[in-house]
């Protein structure tokens, strides 16, 4: 095993107990978080997902909008 698979093992193994959170797990796999939202899926491994992401992911759904409706004009 690969050292990067390795680490993409542990990843999923601690973020499953809950033992790390989305951010931590992937920066030790060393993905993004939809690619580790993907893996976690194909595993059948529910997301974590609490109210500060939740918040975290709005700004971000309205900086895009911001960007392509500046990008637009």
């Amino acid at each position: 095993m690969t050292e990067a698979k390795l680490k993409t093992e542990l990843a999923v193994l601690l973020y499953e107990k809950q033992k790390l959170s989305m951010e931590l797990a992937t920066r030790l796999a060393d993905m993004d978080r939809i690619q580790l939202q993907f893996l976690l899926g194909g595993r059948h491994i529910s997301v974590n997902y609490n109210e500060a992401e939740f918040e975290e992911d709005l700004q971000t759904v309205d900086q895009s909008k911001a960007a392509r409706q500046h990008g637009s004009r």
